[in-house]
């Protein structure tokens, strides 16, 4: 059994798996000054509560600089294992065709590592969460690029702070596109908005790369959008912690 722990900018997630099985998951909330200490007692809390025999091994990503070292150290002490550390360099299966590529977020190579290797043919993975990334890999295992937008969350925030006279709406689809009350308009042009974005984004991706693709929908907020998604093949919410467990076997 081995932990993965994904740092994103809203959520920590963590998985323990047995290769690439995913037995348990916990979500918690990102503190950007979070103490060794205090992590330690959070992971700890988790753990204890799933008797599933001893950690063997455990590997971190994070786009949060500075906590996958306070993770490390706090997963470290707790299961007397050395936690590897995602980083740019690190083996993941995925070979890179891009201009800048210590630029890119861990989390966007993670996810292509889960399915890197496995004769799937050309790949689209997106990934929703703070923001949302749109990631090529080619029939070759090849990271061609991608692109990065605003995640549905944050425009939803950004627009309540722009216009505070606004009600907040739940992020769920309205029966409708036209809405007939403020909250349904605002449930259509954010959510159905949104799934457009995607879906444009994936047509124009997919009319750009001379090989067919299989789309991969993961994040926090995949289940929220993917399912209204037209272009959208998969839903996967556990793909990073895969690509993970994937980048571990790798020694």
């Amino acid at each position: 059994m081995i932990l993965a722990v994904d740092i994103g900018n809203t959520n920590i997630v963590m998985g323990l798996l047995e290769g690439t099985v995913v037995r348990h998951v916990f979500r918690m909330q990102t503190l950007r000054d979070e103490s060794v200490f205090d992590a330690k007692n959070r992971v700890d809390t988790w753990l204890s509560g799933h008797s599933l025999g001893p950690t063997s091994g455990a590997v971190v990503a994070s786009v949060v600089p500075g906590l996958a070292a306070v993770y490390r150290e706090a997963i470290g002490e707790l299961t007397s294992t050395h936690p590897r550390v995602v980083g740019p360099t690190t083996p993941t299966g995925v070979l890179i065709s891009l201009d800048s590529p210590e630029d890119v977020g861990v989390d966007r190579y993670v996810n292509l590592a889960a399915l890197a290797g496995l004769g799937l043919g050309g790949i689209v993975v997106v990934d929703l969460g703070t923001a949302t990334t749109f990631d090529v890999l080619s029939p070759q295992d090849t990271f061609l690029g991608g692109a990065i937008a605003p995640g549905l969350g944050c425009t939803a925030n950004a627009l309540a702070a722009a216009a505070p006279s606004l009600p907040r709406a739940p992020l769920t689809a309205p029966p409708t596109a036209v809405g007939r009350n403020t909250v349904d308009a605002l449930r259509s042009g954010l959510l159905l908005g949104y799934v457009e974005m995607v879906d444009g984004l994936l047509r124009r991706i997919t009319a750009e790369v001379p090989f067919p693709v299989t789309v991969y929908a993961t994040g926090g907020l995949a289940s929220t959008v993917a399912p209204h998604c037209t272009r959208v093949d998969f839903i996967d919410p556990e793909l990073t912690l895969k690509g993970l467990a994937r980048i571990y076997a790798r020694g």
